[in-house]
């Protein structure tokens, strides 16, 4: 081999062996599969299950938290205001925000036997509307109180209320037949295009924010009491089928 050809090959090897003699040998370190502590983790899900019962069937520490005062309705609201409190801000309520100087919406999707169906919208905070199926029943003439129906479904009203009400039966059209105005709020459990666990993601980012899902699900149901000055609340005299724009805040 010519002197030119070899001093090549040393060029080329020399980085190579360089290489192979800076990397340290791999210590040979203790190891244990995953699978080998899932008694472990077993166990401590069943240790934490048996900690709340435990707690919980403890009911001198509930009496301590709470001690209700029965002598009058006044002196019942005050003794639970603690309470009230401390849940509120454990949710983040009021969410954070202002509400919108918007008008709510009702715009009439049907009508039948027993009253007429709007689809309601009330502004309630940045960007969000509280939304739902507002019915005035035919019987309404004057002020006429007010139910918030709540119920599950998906967190659709539609579930409960059409096509048989599902296992809801009558739960929303059995008050409207009463004579009640019924308010039945749209939740969120799930949308088109988003994850499946959107609620769960949805509440995650809220805490972030000082709020959660929680609260803003209570704020759609109050606030709509106090944004109903345009509601159609009354069926106007001599029309069976369309509701009245009548304003009164009283009626609820």
């Amino acid at each position: 081999m010519k002197a030119a050809q070899l001093l090549a090959l040393i060029w080329i090897l020399i980085p190579a062996l360089g290489c192979a003699q800076s990397e340290p040998a791999k210590p040979d370190y203790f190891n244990q599969s995953v699978a080998d502590s899932n008694p472990l983790r077993t166990e401590q899900a069943r240790e934490l299950d048996e900690y709340i019962k435990t707690i919980a069937a403890d009911r001198r520490r509930f009496k301590q938290l709470f001690q209700p005062d029965y002598s009058s309705a006044a002196a019942f609201e005050k003794s639970a205001e603690p309470l009230r409190a401390a849940f509120c801000e454990s949710i983040g309520y009021p969410p954070p925000g202002k509400r919108p100087d918007q008008p709510a919406t009702y715009k009439k999707i049907g009508e039948d036997s027993i009253g007429v169906y709007y689809r309601a919208m009330f502004p309630i905070l940045p960007h969000v509307h509280s939304e739902g199926i507002f019915i005035v029943p035919r019987s309404s003439k004057g002020k006429t109180p007010l139910i918030i129906s709540m119920h599950g479904g998906g967190g659709s009203p539609e579930v409960a209320l059409f096509n048989g009400g599902s296992n809801y039966r009558d739960m929303v059209r059995g008050a409207v037949k009463r004579g009640f105005l019924v308010y039945a709020p749209q939740h969120l459990f799930k949308a088109d295009g988003y994850p499946k666990d959107i609620r769960r993601q949805i509440d995650d980012r809220m805490r972030l924010i000082g709020t959660s899902i929680t609260a803003v699900e209570i704020a759609k149901i109050t606030m709509p009491l106090m944004n109903s000055s345009n509601a159609p609340m009354s069926m106007p005299a001599g029309s069976a089928w369309s509701a009245s724009p009548t304003a009164d805040t009283t009626r609820r």
